[in-house]
């Protein structure tokens, strides 16, 4: 009965050692036998098992940590490691940029006006500051001119007649100092000019030859003073032009008289001064006026002779 019991008892063991007996593993899957057990594996690197466990990890799915720089950017807060917080600030940075990029336009638009303005206001500064020099000027020339003699001339047909074979005509020149200081060394130049044609221009070189007989004279004018002279000069009628063509009508001539008048004064020392003068000679004759004179003039009385002033222009027009 014993040796039954034996029997039995010894399958029993058998069974137990068969069951509780682990297997050697093979060389092959040793590393991954080791792994799957959580302990490294002989040949295999660190970061190869945390790359395993980690993906046969059975527990629980691993938490990935969200990457700082996709984190919100709250207002307020100065997160440098979040790429939303860097990309604000660079939006930021860009409008205040902008912004003072206006400012800096409209403070420069600013700064150009105002440049204008002044150079506006030089402008006008020196140009008053012209004007004042040149009022002063005139003022200084007024004054200038104040205190010197104005000598004017006037003068007054006489005689214009036919004697004989030649014509004979006569003024008074009348010499009035206007100004304020005494003329002096008065010389005066006149001359009758009989002509067809004669230009305003011919008057000018007549009146300047004048100039030439400037010489010390004993003639002097007070202020306020007039002093007389006479003219007459007989002209030959075969010198006179009658026949040369000219602006006055067929068979006229005209009579021009041209006088000057230069003189000093003490307050301008040796500077000299002049009054020119160029009349046109004409008279009335039932009712019309005429400054033509032909060969069969007789005789024309004062009350119907006078002078008309010359300033531009051909005469006889």
């Amino acid at each position: 009965m014993l040796r039954g019991y034996r029997g039995v008892l010894a399958a029993i063991a058998g069974l137990i050692l068969c069951c509780g007996a682990s297997p050697q593993p093979d060389s092959k899957h040793s590393g991954e036998q080791q792994y799957r057990q959580g302990e490294p594996a002989k040949g295999v690197s660190a970061a190869t098992n945390q790359l395993a466990t980690a993906s046969i990890s059975t527990e629980s799915p691993p938490v990935i940590e969200k990457s700082v720089l996709t984190d919100p950017c709250e207002k307020g807060q100065d997160r440098r490691e979040s790429d939303l917080c860097a990309q604000w600030k660079a939006a930021d940075a860009a409008a205040r940029a902008a912004l003072w990029a206006m400012i800096g336009t409209f403070v420069a638009a600013l700064g150009t006006i105002g440049l204008f303005w002044q150079i506006h206001l030089t402008r006008k500064a020196v140009e008053d500051t012209g004007e004042a020099t040149k009022a002063m000027r005139e003022a200084n020339e007024i004054a200038r001119k104040a205190q010197r003699p104005w000598v004017s001339i006037a003068v007054k047909p006489t005689v214009l007649e036919s004697r004989g074979a030649a014509f004979q005509f006569e003024a008074e020149v009348s010499l009035t100092n206007k100004g304020s200081m005494v003329a002096k060394n008065i010389n005066i130049g006149w001359e009758l000019v009989w002509a067809a044609f004669m230009p305003f221009t011919e008057i000018q070189v007549r009146l300047a030859k004048f100039a030439d007989r400037r010489t010390v004279g004993r003639k002097i004018l007070i202020p306020g003073d007039t002093e007389v002279f006479r003219y007459w000069k007989g002209t030959a009628k075969s010198e006179l032009p009658f026949d040369k063509p000219g602006e006055w009508k067929e068979g006229h001539i005209g009579a021009v008289f041209l006088i000057s008048v230069h003189y000093q004064s003490d307050g301008t020392g040796d500077e000299w001064h002049h009054t020119d003068q160029a009349y046109l000679v004409c008279y009335r004759s039932n009712g019309e006026i005429h400054s033509g004179i032909s060969k069969s003039l007789r005789s024309i009385k004062a009350d119907n002779l006078f002078l008309e002033p010359i300033t531009a222009g051909a005469l006889g027009q």
